[in-house]
């Protein structure tokens, strides 16, 4: 329990001030541990940075996982993924304060590598697995690595500017304009009523939490 506390009260304090605005006293301060605790868990600042971005990463895994067990065709999936990135974003502060890290020049650049790197491939999988739902002319490399770096960048942009709130609203906006180019017409004929600019409680009604 004492080392999770020290993963959320550093997830949060990470968020709001970056690596090198947050010391280990407003750590501390935050979750009510010693310093003794915390060096128990972990020998530095870094290390406990690597922690949290260790289990953001760990997060995004679970997370796709949990979906992927839906039993939804793979490319609704995928919707559905990126509905649960925009909660976590919103809600989870080890996933926020993670986010914050892989964006902070303070930390070393190969975390960021790393952590992209799966969500590009992870992505590219489950594009992979869509194949026979996209356009023959998609280039799922390509692809992939778009979605991330459109989701990552909107994401960066709210930070930046106070606007949070709007994460979902420009994820949507992103799939209006990405699902008509990719997919099949069979498909989104099929998805016609559950696609995000049709009902964004759509991954509500098919059994995901969305952000308030």
């Amino acid at each position: 329990m004492t080392r999770h506390a020290l993963l959320v009260a550093a997830g949060e304090q990470f968020a709001s001030g970056g690596y090198h605005g947050s010391p280990l006293r407003e750590i501390l301060g935050r979750c009510g541990v010693t310093k003794g605790a915390l060096y128990f868990h972990f020998p530095d600042k870094l290390a406990l940075a690597d922690a949290v971005i260790a289990a953001t990463t760990g997060t995004w895994r679970e997370m796709g996982a949990e979906i992927r067990s839906f039993g939804f065709d793979p490319l609704y999936t995928l919707v559905l993924q990126t509905e649960q990135v925009v909660r976590l974003m919103r809600t989870d502060p080890i996933v926020r304060g993670g986010i914050r890290l892989l964006n902070d020049p303070g930390v070393p650049t190969t975390r960021a590598s790393e952590h992209y790197g799966y969500l590009e491939a992870a992505t590219a999988a489950q594009l992979t697995a869509a194949s026979e739902l996209l356009r023959d002319e998609v280039s799922i490399p390509d692809l992939a690595r778009s979605l991330i770096t459109a989701v990552a960048g909107h994401n960066l942009i709210c930070e930046r500017t106070g606007t949070i709130d709007e994460l979902g609203p420009r994820v949507h906006s992103l799939w209006q304009v990405l699902l008509p180019l990719v997919a099949t017409p069979r498909w989104l004929d099929a998805h016609r009523h559950d696609l995000p600019w049709h009902d964004h409680e759509y991954a509500t009604r098919r059994g995901v939490n969305r952000a308030p």
